[in-house]
């Protein structure tokens, strides 16, 4: 059984707790966006490239999407990943530190600012469009600028 951390920062840990390693952040960050937009309705794989890989060619950014999802899918299962020709949308369960917390189990949460370390990733406005988007997913359920989050974690240097 996996787990995502998203409190501190993002991470797949398996049942021991222990943190899944991917070749290259885009890879979680790819498993990021479809745990909060893609487990309800598919996201065009156009849409993970322009997301995720801007600035290469549009053929290198799907051969490196699908390596992401290869990546993926070798962790959690060949099923945990549905990949259509046009889209994608993951089918694994898989729970999260902030779905522990919003059923009240909070003992085996450990509470941190959400996606910890994104913040040099950009000035003020991406501060308080972070902070408006993890208010946004606790409230309303919406989770589009979480996109913004996430392209921060795979451009912030290692």
């Amino acid at each position: 059984m996996f787990q995502l951390t998203l409190f501190g920062s993002p991470q797949l840990v398996d049942s021991g707790d222990s943190p899944i390693r991917f070749r290259t952040k885009k890879h979680l960050a790819v498993l990021l966006y479809l745990h909060f937009e893609g487990r309800t309705r598919s996201i065009p794989r156009d849409r993970l490239v322009d997301l995720l890989w801007p600035e290469v060619a549009p053929e290198k950014g799907r051969h490196s999407l699908s390596q992401a999802l290869l990546a993926i899918r070798s962790c959690l299962g060949t099923g945990a990943v549905s990949g259509r020709e046009q889209d994608v949308r993951l089918l694994a369960e898989l729970p999260s530190d902030l779905s522990a917390l919003r059923h009240g189990q909070v003992a085996p949460v450990r509470v941190a600012d959400p996606l910890q370390g994104l913040d040099e990733c950009g000035g003020t406005e991406f501060a308080l469009s972070r902070t408006r988007a993890m208010r946004s997913e606790r409230h309303s359920g919406r989770r589009g600028p979480v996109a913004t989050c996430l392209r921060c974690i795979v451009s912030r240097p290692r």
